[in-house]
């Protein structure tokens, strides 16, 4: 996981605000009791995210993943 995330930055230079990188089901990949899981929420509220049960709101956003079935054709 963190060698994905460490190229994604690189291909981006950088570019991707290092908190907008969460977990496909919305979660905060880091362990709860860290400071960075911490300081990832903070910074994500004070964009205006919306988390539901510890999670980002996809709906609430109005983003909804790719419908998977061509990848399954």
């Amino acid at each position: 996981m963190r060698e994905r995330r460490r190229r994604i930055v690189e291909a981006s230079d950088g570019v991707i605000p290092w908190q907008r990188v969460i977990h496909v089901q919305g979660k905060i990949a880091i362990p709860k009791d860290s400071p960075g899981h911490r300081t990832r929420i903070r910074l994500l509220k004070a964009e205006g995210v919306v988390f539901l049960n510890g999670k980002v709101s996809f709906a609430h956003h109005g983003w909804q993943p790719a419908d998977p079935s061509p990848l399954l054709d």
